[in-house]
């Protein structure tokens, strides 16, 4: 719909990310891994290498979990290994230097913002016949069987056409007044495709049509 099939990425701007502060609390640092751990053992290798042993308990699973905490020869955290009690294993390895983040092209991206919108205009067509028949629904019960006013349907309608932009995130649905009620109607801004309804008042009916 929007011309674009090679798009296989999504962007979303975050520009009040610090990352220093994601890693600590969303990534296995060496402090996190070790901080409610027993006291640990230390090992000095030939290399000049050291490993640091901590031992401690999930509460939850009640298993024995060890972490060896490899620093070296320079003194540098060079890896992290976790072992569950034989269940699991893991080994996280640290690199150290300028961090270099290959993003995709423009070409194969597309903004967060730009592809919410195209998602809910891909709903335009219900959206559209949603607003007009609500509308006409609630100006009818409104009306009470009586004579329905041209200004209490259009007001009314409106009111139901916000509800509907409302939930699609998008002011997608436009209200425009024609004679005896309105035109509820949406137009694709890729596809350039319009879909309305007119919602006319017809003495004590409220007439829905395509147009």
């Amino acid at each position: 719909m929007m011309g674009r099939p090679s798009v296989q990425y999504r962007f979303t701007a975050q520009k009040s990310l610090n990352l220093t502060a994601y890693a600590n609390e969303n990534l296995p640092t060496a402090t996190s891994l070790a901080s409610e751990s027993d006291a640990g053992t230390k090992t000095t290798h030939d290399d000049g290498s050291i490993d640091y042993v901590f031992t401690g308990e999930e509460e939850e699973e009640e298993e024995e979990l060890s972490f060896t905490l490899r620093l070296n020869p320079a003194g540098v955290l060079s890896s992290v290994a976790m072992n569950a009690a034989g269940l699991f294993k893991m080994t996280l390895t640290y690199a150290y230097g300028a961090q270099r983040v290959t993003l995709p092209s423009a070409a194969v991206t597309v903004d967060a913002a730009t592809l919410a919108k195209a998602e809910a205009y891909l709903t335009l067509p219900a959206r559209v016949k949603k607003a007009a028949d609500k509308g006409a629904a609630h100006t009818r019960s409104a009306a009470k069987r009586k004579t329905v006013k041209v200004a209490s349907l259009r007001k009314i309608v409106r009111k139901d056409v916000a509800a509907v932009n409302k939930a699609a995130g998008v002011t997608m649905v436009k209200v425009k007044n024609v004679t005896g009620g309105v035109r509820v109607y949406a137009t694709n801004p890729w596809t350039q495709k319009t879909v309305a309804y007119t919602v006319k008042a017809a003495k004590k009916k409220v007439i829905v049509k395509k147009a």
